[in-house]
């Protein structure tokens, strides 16, 4: 699941209330034009850092009714920063971006093969995020190639939590979150031991997308967040729900985790400029 304490449903909201959702995009935007010719990674940490002190809000996504697209620049929880920052930098790379540009690359970033169909097609597992995602060329996938180790965990925590997603009471969504899952466990995945991320750290880049495992059973992912250096130490750029803010954290990322008991390891997503 992409956080764990996450229920999504979407709708669309402007980003604040009673705020205009055109006038938010254009005031975020302007703070990350001068710096579209960096790096796309530095691009990434960018759009994430214009949102710092930001609060963090769970269950933004989460509503009734059919599955529609949000866009929001107010609050976040861990993916919802995560996913904002990549299109944000993805539209800003492009040159004169507009909201219609924007709303198209998240759009292709939270669902399957880039295309909003009922809320089955939304992508609620972090590996099958990171799975369809690299598919289509906007992320790599780099765990194993960094050093990571098989990560065999079966998933099926949202089908065996059916009572916790209202979604989940049509037993047609219940029957499609069965396959996607049935998917998902077909896939071979990598992860690192938390005690490996110091021997590791040097291979991480600025804006490349973290995600940290979770011993919970059924479960890939329990947080998310976007790589950053600081003082030659890999640090997290996240929304945190403890701190109640985004942030990067005090620590670097092997020392932040160290004393966590329910995450275990990192996997490692690059993201791709268009």
């Amino acid at each position: 699941m992409r956080c764990l304490l996450l229920v999504f449903c979407l709708f669309f909201t402007s980003a604040l209330p009673g705020g205009n959702l055109e006038t938010e995009f254009i005031s975020v935007v302007s703070r990350l034009q001068d710096q579209a010719s960096q790096p796309f990674g530095s691009l990434v940490v960018a759009a994430g850092g214009v949102f710092l002190d930001k609060p963090y809000e769970g269950k933004t996504l989460e509503c009734a009714g059919p599955e529609e697209l949000v866009v929001r620049f107010a609050s976040f929880d861990c993916f919802t920063l995560m996913e904002t920052a990549l299109a944000l930098a993805r539209t800003v790379k492009k040159g004169e971006p507009t909201l219609a540009d924007y709303s198209r690359e998240l759009t292709r970033l939270r669902y399957r093969d880039g295309r909003l169909d009922g809320w089955p097609s939304r992508l609620h597992y972090t590996s099958d995020w990171a799975a369809d995602n690299q598919k289509r060329g906007l992320v790599r996938d780099i765990t194993r190639s960094i050093g990571g180790q098989p990560y065999g965990k079966r998933i099926d925590f949202m089908t065996t939590h059916r009572q916790s997603y209202q979604q989940l009471a049509s037993d047609d969504n219940h029957r499609a979150m069965q396959r996607v899952e049935e998917k998902i466990n077909r896939e071979q995945r990598f992860y690192i031991p938390k005690a490996r991320i110091r021997d590791v750290e040097d291979k991480v880049q600025d804006g490349d997308l973290i995600a940290l495992t979770t011993p919970l059973k059924g479960l890939d992912v329990g947080h998310v967040g976007l790589a950053v250096r600081q003082k030659g130490r890999l640090h997290l750029l996240h929304a945190s729900s403890k701190n109640g803010r985004v942030e990067i954290s005090v620590q670097p990322l092997h020392e932040f985790l160290a004393p966590v008991n329910n995450r275990h390891g990192i996997m490692v997503f690059r993201p791709l400029p268009p």
